[in-house]
């Protein structure tokens, strides 16, 4: 559990706040693209490098 904390901080800000309101605060990638001037697909995009980030640190 706290190698996935400190590889959480490792990441940026943003790509820390899609994964935890995808997954924590169970958000769609819609609705977290709806509070935000980015589209849906960079949303995705991001979410995805950020989870490769997080498979390397960990």
């Amino acid at each position: 559990m706290k190698k996935l904390y400190v590889a959480l901080d490792k990441l940026e800000p943003l790509e820390r706040e899609i994964l935890e309101r995808y997954y924590i605060l169970d958000q769609s990638l819609g609705e977290i693209a709806c509070d935000s001037d980015k589209s849906y697909y960079q949303f995705a995009r991001i979410k995805k490098k950020a989870l490769e980030k997080l498979k390397t640190l960990m």
